[in-house]
């Protein structure tokens, strides 16, 4: 069968990279000769990462409409959605109207588009937000419509679709599809280091917001909190300390936050550009993680690497919720010195339980995604195949 995967790919965020490498994974367990490609802002970037057939993306709402058709860019899209089987719109908050209305639609028209045309329309590891606007509640009520399983990522964005649509839209709960990733070498580092007496690591995963994210102006402060944090203690300026940013959009803020560090006469080894694996492999060898990007909390829980999750936004307090974290996660009022600190000695003195904990609850994250979407890819492909 044909799939086709949209997202937010090719934008440079890890984060989203991991999101499409998980429903190839996920898609490959259900279906071995799946053909498979993907709607991408860089088709080039995502076909040399991935080897997959891409499509540019293209928003034809506003001024974005002479590149989508006067290219022919809106065309082409067409044309791969009628050509493919099965439309899967794979993972990432998505369903919200925080960024307005041209870029909502330009996210969800071909997700509606590919059920005009009568293909299999599934929505998986969705994140969904509480509209703000009146258009934001008809245009998400709408959407969540489209596809024939829905499946959320937290228990929370599942109350608010059933709000939004209605009870009788087939949804369901599964955690983030990148639990479902190979985790396997990573968790092995993480195991053999849990008992070493080395001094510690801590990583520190940064996100440069957008001007219209109201925890823009909190993010800023971080670079000051953190290094006033590991530069006032002896027993943190002899840890050794990773600058680990998530995008490409990340590495100027990344940069500003290793020179502090470096003020504060803290060992600090300075940020390098995003990258998947190398990032697995950071994160593994840490001890603890101050996350600010969603999947780097992820990465962390998905390694059994005790973390502290800085909540910018309401899907990451959600993530800490659904894994009965909460108290290893600080919203925007509580990003003061003291309290981010708290939390952080928790994570460091607590290591070895929190890291059992925490591969505990990955264990239990990858199973379930693995039995949920496969088990849903699974039915597609046994009724394409007696249809």
């Amino acid at each position: 069968m044909r799939y086709l995967i949209d997202g937010c790919y090719g934008d440079g965020n890890v984060g989203d990279e991991c999101l499409l490498r998980a429903v190839v994974r996920l898609v490959r367990f259900a279906d071995p000769d799946a053909e498979i490609a993907a709607f991408s802002s860089d088709a080039a970037a995502t076909t040399a990462e991935t080897g997959l057939p891409a499509i540019e993306q293209c928003n034809p709402f506003g001024r974005n409409i002479h590149g989508a058709v006067i290219k022919g860019l809106l065309r082409k899209a067409i044309s791969q959605i009628r050509q493919s089987d099965v439309f899967i719109l794979g993972g990432g908050e998505l369903f919200r109207d925080h960024s307005g209305l041209k870029a909502t639609l330009g996210i969800l028209y071909r997700m509606c588009l590919a059920r005009l045309l009568g293909k299999r329309v599934f929505a998986i590891s969705m994140g969904i937000q509480a509209p703000t606007t009146l258009w934001g509640r008809i245009v998400l009520r709408n959407a969540l419509r489209v596809p024939e399983s829905l499946v959320c990522r937290d228990p929370d964005a599942l109350a608010i679709a059933r709000q939004l649509a209605g009870a009788r839209i087939a949804a369901s709960y599964s955690p983030d599809i990148v639990f479902a990733l190979d985790w396997k070498e990573m968790r092995n580092r993480r195991i053999a280091q849990i008992d070493s007496n080395r001094p510690q690591h801590i990583g520190v995963a940064v996100k440069s917001l957008a001007a219209w994210q109201p925890s823009s102006q909190s993010v800023l402060r971080l670079p000051r909190l953190i290094s006033e944090i590991l530069g006032r203690t002896d027993a943190y300026r002899q840890c050794r300390i990773s600058v680990l940013p998530f995008g490409e959009s990340d590495r100027g803020l990344a940069g500003e936050l290793t020179d502090s560090l470096r003020q504060a006469g803290v060992n600090v080894k300075p940020a390098e550009a995003p990258n998947i694996e190398e990032l697995q492999r950071e994160v593994s060898d840490l001890d603890c993680l101050i996350a600010v990007p969603f999947h780097a909390s992820v990465f962390a829980i998905a390694c059994g690497v005790p973390c502290v999750g800085l909540a910018y936004d309401a899907k990451v307090e959600r993530l800490y919720r659904s894994f009965e974290l909460q108290e290893m996660c600080l919203d925007v009022p509580s990003w003061s010195t003291e309290e981010l600190a708290r939390v952080l000695d928790i994570a460091v003195t607590q290591r070895r339980s929190l890291s059992y904990r925490l591969l505990e609850l990955s264990d239990r994250a990858r199973t379930e995604v693995e039995e949920t979407i496969v088990k849903l890819f699974r039915g597609v492909l046994n009724a394409g195949m007696s249809a």
